[in-house]
């Protein structure tokens, strides 16, 4: 049998192999020193579970090593061309930069769970009505959730049923978690711009990502009725006011200038408002006031934003507070609106 093997070897996907690394690669070596024939391994040593006795090993028995890293821009256009010219695909085509990036946090290099991604998520976006994209930035926010969970689902790194643990706020602490909650935690640490904790104000709810992750397919009135209910998706650029100040830290200081009076205007002069973007705005220009970019104390700030709720909420401006599943929250219940009195505010700040 062994002499009817071709003279050249490939053995692929080396990281799985159940053999500990001194075994396996004893046997490969076998067929090298006594057999007369080439080997070529094909590992992602990066996922190795002894990576390090891996290696070491590795070192003196193989002859050459190549690496080899995924190729991003030379991918990308064949997996668009293999799906339908459709709306899904134009939209990923359009937001190349939102792929790259959700596909470059990931850190795995898998060119192939981005295809098999991309292909879900265009089936989705195919079936979800026109006018929903108008909402850019929250748009954007579905993609970036759903591809970062898919790939995470395909890799093994966690489980359909660790998605019931989304609205868990323990998935985002800094520090150690629990083994049940250590990959939504690794996942949320890595997807910036993405809604993987979903307490509230989540673009995929609980319910939706249940039906497109667990079961598989939401109908297209399901599907969009869940979107809409977030009442997120509302027109909006990919880059509003409300973004913006929660991302204030990466700015200069001229442009926080220019902010911080973008974000005055909103608080102090617009009716009516918005519950979650108000609270956005509030929250990212109390932050800099606490730092000290504002000519005002944070306490004289917070008074402010207290008096004018109180003000918005007696004329009508602001969205009165309702207890319930939508907008986001998973199934454990809460708050819809974020914010709807100043006692809510009074809370949270």
């Amino acid at each position: 049998m062994i002499a009817a093997l071709p003279d050249t070897l490939i053995f692929d996907d080396i990281e799985r192999a159940s053999l500990k690394p001194e075994g396996l690669l004893g046997l490969l070596n076998d067929f090298v020193e006594h057999k007369g024939k080439r080997v070529v391994l094909l590992i992602h040593s990066e996922e190795h579970e002894q990576k390090a006795k891996f290696l070491k090993r590795t070192e003196q028995l193989i002859g050459k090593t190549l690496r080899i890293e995924a190729d991003f821009d030379a991918a990308f256009p064949s997996f668009m061309a293999a799906l339908d010219g459709t709306q899904g695909n134009a939209y990923l085509r359009e937001h190349v930069d939102i792929v790259r990036s959700v596909f470059e946090q990931a850190g795995h290099q898998n060119l192939r769970l981005l295809r098999n991604a991309l292909r879900e998520c265009s089936l989705v976006l195919d079936r979800i009505d026109e006018q929903l994209f108008a909402a850019r930035e929250p748009m954007a926010r579905f993609v970036r959730t759903y591809i970062a969970l898919a790939m995470a689902l395909a890799r093994g790194e966690i489980a359909p049923d660790d998605l019931d643990q989304r609205d868990n706020a323990r998935i985002g602490i800094s520090g150690e978690v629990e083994d049940g909650l250590k990959g939504l935690n690794n996942v949320l640490k890595r997807h910036n711009g993405a809604d993987i904790f979903a307490h509230s104000g989540t673009v995929l709810p609980q319910g939706l990502c249940e039906l497109l992750f667990v079961g598989g397919y939401a109908d297209t009135a399901t599907l969009n009725a869940l979107l809409k209910s977030t009442n997120q998706l509302e027109p909006q650029d990919e880059n509003p006011l409300w973004r913006r100040i929660y991302d204030w830290g990466d700015l200069g200081w001229d442009e926080i200038c220019d902010l911080v009076a973008e974000g005055e205007k909103y608080l102090f002069e617009t009716n009516p408002v918005e519950a979650g973007p108000y609270l956005h705005i509030a929250a990212g220009m109390l932050h800099v006031a606490e730092h000290g970019g504002l000519e005002v104390t944070w306490q004289n700030l917070k008074s402010r934003i207290l008096g004018r709720v109180a003000i918005l909420a007696a004329t009508g401006g602001l969205p009165s507070a309702e207890l319930g599943l939508r907008l986001g929250w998973g199934k454990r219940g809460g708050t819809s609106r974020l914010v709807g009195t100043a006692m809510m505010l009074t809370t949270i700040f």
